[in-house]
């Protein structure tokens, strides 16, 4: 669990992003896909750039749980365009 800094409320998101005021005009979305999974389009002269942010389970952690992690990454790759 984290604390959002702005409210003050708890999150049960392990992931997030920093990021500078300068570019976040071209932010396009924000996604958080599940507590490990979240994901930033940003415009770029480029093209769109997408920045995936994970917080893998460990070694230690059920295979099971690991399973299920890794088919959502694989998941979420697929739905981005290349």
């Amino acid at each position: 669990m984290g604390q959002d800094s702005t409210t003050g409320q708890v999150s049960p998101f392990r992931t997030g992003f920093l990021i500078k005021n300068s570019i976040l005009q071209a932010v396009q979305n924000i996604e958080f896909v599940n507590e490990r999974l979240s994901y930033v389009t940003i415009r770029t002269r480029w093209g769109n750039t997408v920045l995936i942010n994970v917080y893998a389970p460990t070694e230690v952690d059920i295979d099971t749980d690991k399973d299920i992690f890794y088919d959502e990454l694989e998941r979420l790759s697929d739905q981005i365009p290349k």
